[in-house]
C-alpha cells in the first residue's frame, strides 16, 4: 500500500495494516480529519513510523491514520513502539495479528504474542 503524508510525517515505516472485516472498531476513539473538515472519520488504513519528534537520542512511534485511498487522516504519538501497537489494538481489536511490513509481508507469525519482540527482531 502506498501512503500519501504530509512532508514532516516522511518517516521511516514500521508497519501497517488495512482495517477491515477482520477487525472489531471498538469506537474507543473519534478521528478527525481537520483539512478535510470531516468529525468521526473511520479509518481504512493505520501504520507505525518512527517520530519526527523524538528527543535527542530516543526514539518515538506515530500511529498514523489514513482514508480508503491512503491519504492521511491524522495520527497519535507514542513514547514506545509497544505502546503504539497497544494503542491500535486497544482502537481495533485483532489488528495484531494483520500488521504487515513495507514489502506487504506479515510483520507476526500465527501465534500469539507481542509485535513489539518480533518487529525489534526485525529492525
Amino acid at each position: 500500500m502506498r501512503f500519501t503524508v504530509p512532508d514532516f510525517l516522511i518517516t521511516p515505516l514500521i508497519g501497517w495494516t488495512e482495517i477491515n472485516h477482520r477487525h472489531h472498531r471498538t469506537h474507543a476513539c473519534k478521528h478527525y480529519n481537520f483539512s478535510a473538515g470531516a468529525h468521526d472519520v473511520e479509518p481504512h488504513y493505520i501504520s507505525i513510523n518512527l517520530s519526527p519528534d523524538a528527543f535527542p537520542g530516543e526514539e518515538a512511534y506515530l500511529l498514523n491514520y489514513y482514508d480508503q485511498t491512503g491519504i492521511w487522516i491524522t495520527d497519535t504519538w507514542h513514547e514506545t513502539l509497544e505502546l503504539a501497537f497497544s494503542q491500535a489494538e486497544f482502537e481495533f481489536k485483532h489488528s495484531k495479528k494483520t500488521w504487515k511490513n513495507e514489502s506487504g509481508l506479515a510483520l507476526l507469525a500465527e501465534r500469539d504474542s507481542y509485535l513489539y519482540d518480533i518487529v525489534c527482531r526485525i529492525r
